[in-house]
């Protein structure tokens, strides 16, 4: 995070569940050649498992690698590095290197022996492509050596060297670029949906959001059929009616129908989202963006504001959850962008309520009751009991909805324990409650 003040790159350290992650954000114009100096310094196993991830960003899915040590950081003989089974029982080989010198030389010596079904036991007829990776920096004519050399033996080569891949790991995939060469392009906040459930499970204070989804099929039809109508879509209810795990499948069911579109969700970091934003959905295409609960999402107009750009060459679609006492608040921030499609996610049936608590292992009637009534069609609370009730095998555990948070969050009251100063205890409390502290607010500094 920058400092306004002083310019200065803060970092800031954060505790989870189960780990404590340093993130630095800063925002300078080297970006690029910070990535392109950490793709030089990785070994060959570090830079095929990162090779791995990009091409299946790049649309190359089921990867399976023989170049290196599975789980360990090391390289392994195999041809080729990787290997890729397509659906018609065609295959797509990769090749990685990591060499600088006698680049031509070495992609001509592993075409050769991609092409010898000896080595691969697939006939050459059978391969569709063969992609090369390499982190050397080469002229048109070394280009054009090695399309040669693939032709000679019979194969189409599509090759991503230093250049593209470093520009895709900065425009497109930033996240690869944190995670494999610790790089912060922006500050994480903008994920893919699975990514997005990873980041929001691993929080002590949240209920999972990668259950099965129940109860709700209409509705998660009919959120496709808004995302394709509206530019902008609110999920809208009561605390822990389930609007996130809607919201979820809904985009996944939209993305089943529509896989041009490229999912996207917003997951809050209390920082400033405008360079997220600017990075991420910057490129031509379709663009679905989910912002849960976004009245607590500082930064939400940015994503409004691009869908006044009115850029021919890109779609955006926003879908929102906003719980209903901040409904009021959302429909003025959409306002200037045409309003938006509004979708009431309401309660679930106690039926429904005692089916959710059967699926989470609770058979007993006695708790299942106890269950119901707390829950009252909350969703949430219904998980929330089903979990303790399985771990603490009394009534007493679920007794009311006080001592349910009591129970359920004891690994949290812990942490806060832990802290020790009853100072620091505050002020993890003013973290947990406002998520930003800007002190160049009097107001929010006056209440602190």
């Amino acid at each position: 995070m920058v400092d306004s003040a002083s310019n200065r790159v803060v970092q800031i350290r954060f505790r989870q569940r189960k780990a404590c992650l340093p993130l630095t954000y800063s925002f300078m114009p080297d970006k690029l050649q910070q990535i392109e100096a950490a793709l030089r310094a990785l070994g060959p196993a570090a830079f095929q498992e990162l090779c791995d991830a990009y091409l299946h960003r790049k649309g190359y899915e089921s990867i399976n690698p023989l170049g290196r040590v599975p789980g360990r950081d090391q390289v392994a003989r195999g041809t080729p590095d990787t290997w890729i089974a397509e659906s018609d029982g065609r295959f797509v080989f990769a090749e990685y290197t990591t060499q600088q010198g006698g680049i031509t030389a070495k992609v001509r010596e592993d075409l050769q022996k991609c092409a010898d079904e000896a080595k691969t036991g697939i006939p050459q007829s059978r391969i569709r492509e063969v992609v090369y990776c390499h982190t050397s920096v080469m002229g048109p004519a070394d280009h054009l050596a090695m399309i040669e050399s693939a032709r000679e033996v019979g194969l189409v080569l599509t090759v991503f060297g230093m250049g593209p891949i470093a520009q895709d790991l900065y425009q497109k995939f930033p996240i690869l670029a944190r995670d494999f060469l610790h790089v912060e392009v922006d500050t994480g906040q903008i994920l893919t949906p699975h990514e997005y459930v990873r980041a929001y499970g691993m929080s002590a204070l949240t209920t999972p959001l990668d259950t099965e989804f129940q109860f709700r099929d209409e509705d998660a039809d009919s959120l496709v059929e808004a995302l394709r109508d509206n530019r902008i879509v609110i999920l809208t209810g009561g605390q822990g009616t389930g609007k996130s795990r809607l919201a979820l499948e809904g985009l996944r069911r939209f993305g089943e129908t529509y896989p041009e579109a490229t999912l996207r969700c917003i997951y809050s970091r209390g920082v400033n989202l405008f360079e997220d934003v600017r990075t991420h959905f910057a490129e031509p295409g379709d663009f679905v963006i989910f912002v849960d609960d976004a009245n607590r999402v500082g930064g939400f107009d940015y994503v409004l504001q691009l869908l006044h750009e009115g850029r021919p060459d890109r779609n955006i679609r926003v879908l929102a959850t906003v719980r209903d006492y901040a409904l009021s608040k959302a429909r003025e921030a959409v306002s200037p962008y045409g309003g938006a499609k509004e979708i009431v996610v309401g309660a679930l049936t106690g039926e429904q309520v005692r089916m959710l608590a059967e699926r989470n292992g609770i058979r007993n009637p006695l708790f299942l009751a106890r269950i119901e009534e707390i829950a009252r069609g909350n969703a949430r609370l219904a998980m929330m009991a089903s979990r303790v009730a399985r771990e603490q095998g009394t009534l007493e555990s679920i007794l009311d909805v006080s001592e349910l948070y009591h129970v359920y969050y004891q690994s949290v009251r812990s942490d806060l324990d832990e802290l020790g100063h009853p100072d620091v205890r505050r002020a993890a409390g003013i973290i947990t409650l406002l998520r930003v502290v800007d002190r160049s607010n009097p107001e929010q500094m006056e209440q602190i």
